[in-house]
């Protein structure tokens, strides 16, 4: 083979890895910037949700950062409260991701800090009005999470 052959080779193979490349680069999902972005979260343990919420995340690599801000109550109808996350948790072992949650339950400020959870491979958060984490919500009445925030690693 001659050195102009050879050449021509390498030309070709250089394109052919050039392709996949791009191929590669097409089917890589997109994070979107890392500034703020907005999502409409639907809501379990309410037969009227809260209206009127703000909804932020941010990615930072693969962690998801979410505040939730609701400043009106919605009405309850649950011991529990669920709404779904912007983007689905990484699916990891025996993972919990846990953030705070300023509550409001049975139209009343909870003096005590709450929480919110994720769980491995699930796009719904549960919260809680206090840190034992448990679905203790006044099934009747006004609640809200007034202000909660939330970091977790999200699936890749």
């Amino acid at each position: 083979m001659t050195n102009e052959e050879m050449l021509w080779q390498e030309i070709r193979e250089l394109k052919r890895q050039l392709q996949m490349l791009r191929y590669e680069a097409d089917t890589i999902p997109r994070r979107p910037p890392k500034n703020w972005n907005s999502w409409s979260p639907s809501f379990s343990g309410f037969s009227a949700a809260p209206s009127g919420g703000i909804y932020l995340y941010k990615l930072d690599g693969d962690w998801c950062t979410c505040v939730i801000m609701q400043p009106n109550n919605g009405t309850s109808n649950a011991n529990s409260f669920f709404m779904s996350a912007p983007l689905t948790s990484k699916n990891r072992a025996n993972a919990l991701w846990m953030g705070f949650l300023f509550a409001v339950d049975n139209g009343s400020a909870q003096s005590t800090v709450g929480a919110i959870h994720i769980t491995p491979n699930v796009t719904t958060f549960g919260l809680y009005k206090d840190a034992v984490g448990a679905s203790n919500w006044t099934a009747s009445g006004n609640k809200r999470a007034r202000f909660a925030t939330i970091t977790y690693e999200i699936a890749s």
